[in-house]
């Protein structure tokens, strides 16, 4: 049986889980994000906004970026759903092992709902792939590691608005701020005319239309 050939596409995200099973300290993600203040360092962090923190290190920049889409994902998500709040918080909740607790998932269904077409939702894939190697690798790792910068290259937000973003991190964080920027206009129901001409100047393909009028 003859094997397919694989992608660099594939090649480039199988190297990038490599980072995550490479030998090291388990406590590096956090002495990365807490530095040398220790865990009441955390609880700062949690309680200040992201525009009042100081610039972020690469692995801060990464996971506090795809938290941000995440959250503006799940926004756009719930607001396709009834008005309750005690409804939403069962179908996002992690502690109550709601369906729409993981960032795949929340990707999944904003897809199923047609609020964004295949592209983007591989680009979200893409940042969640990205973030999840900057979460668990056991070993110090910045945008300019080889195997992270390959991975941003395969971001196509980022190649079809900017020719030169400066660098990886730039491509990561410039491609969070467009998707969630576009996000937030679904939160604020904008007519789904504007919301395809939007994205088509997003991504090479056309916004799936609402099964519903």
């Amino acid at each position: 049986m003859v094997k397919k050939k694989r992608s660099q596409h594939d090649l480039a995200f199988q190297a990038l889980r490599t980072l995550m099973v490479e030998p090291g300290d388990e406590l590096t993600p956090w002495n990365d994000l807490l530095g040398n203040h220790g865990p009441d360092r955390l609880k700062t962090i949690i309680a200040e906004t992201p525009g009042a923190l100081p610039r972020y290190n690469d692995r801060d920049a990464a996971l506090v970026y795809a938290a941000m889409l995440e959250h503006a994902l799940e926004l756009a998500v719930a607001s396709c759903f009834v008005s309750d709040p005690a409804v939403r918080e069962r179908l996002f909740s992690y502690s109550d092992d709601g369906p729409l607790a993981t960032f795949q998932a929340k990707i999944d269904v904003g897809h199923a709902l047609g609020l964004f077409g295949a592209l983007m939702r591989k680009d979200m894939w893409r940042i969640k792939a990205i973030r999840n190697a900057f979460a668990h690798a056991r070993t110090g790792v910045t945008f300019s590691d080889e195997r992270i910068a390959n991975a941003c290259q395969f971001i196509d937000v980022s190649k079809n608005l900017r020719a030169d973003l400066g660098g990886p991190r730039q491509r990561y964080t410039f491609a969070v701020g467009v998707i969630s920027a576009f996000l937030k206009e679904i939160i604020l129901s904008s007519p789904h005319e504007k919301m395809a001409s939007v994205y088509s100047t997003l991504y090479d393909e056309p916004l799936p239309s609402p099964r519903r009028q």
